[in-house]
């Protein structure tokens, strides 16, 4: 199934689009990137036909659905918004695999979904900044960047085994100057900066929800 035209909406849990209509945006439709249904995100080729002749689309597929999503970005020159949007979708899905594989719960999970969040955030603004020079989004984001290292599952294990060491002390009881520790996820500092995360009904915002 081939969507385009609609809008495009990335959130820490999902992807959702929205197909255009004549006035208005058709209800939206849901695309898990939490749960492991054996989701498969990757470039697709496309063209008028069924032909294969633009490089410019992404293909999502999971066991859930009974045929793969293609999302097309069109574009006059190059794939860069494609290649964007499947770094940052990329980066989300990769996120929770890393959560889901070393059973990371709690205040843990968060700081790893934050670690994908504020990585997305950092690319955008830095489009802003060298928008005439294309950034190779993969590199500047953790998960990516993990998944196509050699050697970069024992770093994610690494880090999930530090992530327990912190999670312990930060559960012993210790106190200073009479009163207990605490400590706040990054996820709740993001939140605290006027970004809503953590929910399925939180949006990562432009250019990361927009039209295609």
């Amino acid at each position: 199934m081939s969507t385009w035209p609609g809008r495009l909406i990335l959130t820490d849990h999902a992807l959702y689009f929205e197909a255009l209509r004549v006035v208005s945006y058709d209800k939206p439709k849901r695309y898990d990137l939490s749960e492991d249904l054996k989701q498969i995100v990757k470039p697709e080729l496309t063209g008028p036909w069924g032909t294969r002749l633009f490089d410019k689309a992404v293909l999502y597929k999971s066991i859930s659905l009974s045929e793969p999503v293609v999302v097309e970005f069109p574009e006059l020159k190059g794939h860069g918004r494609r290649d964007y949007w499947l770094a940052i979708i990329r980066e989300i899905l990769y996120a929770h695999r890393f959560i889901n594989k070393f059973q990371i719960k709690g205040m843990e999970r968060n700081e790893a979904l934050s670690k994908a969040v504020l990585g997305i955030l950092r690319v955008q603004a830095l489009q802003e900044i060298t928008s005439t020079a294309p950034l190779k989004c993969e590199t500047l984001l953790m998960f990516n960047l993990c998944d196509q290292l050699p050697g970069g599952d024992l770093i994610l294990e690494a880090l999930a085994n530090m992530s327990s060491s912190q999670l312990d002390r930060t559960n012993s009881p210790r106190s200073v100057d009479g009163s207990g520790m605490h400590s706040v996820s990054s996820l709740a500092m993001v939140s605290n900066l006027g970004f809503v995360f953590g929910g399925s009904s939180s949006s990562l915002s432009s250019p990361s929800e927009g039209g295609l």
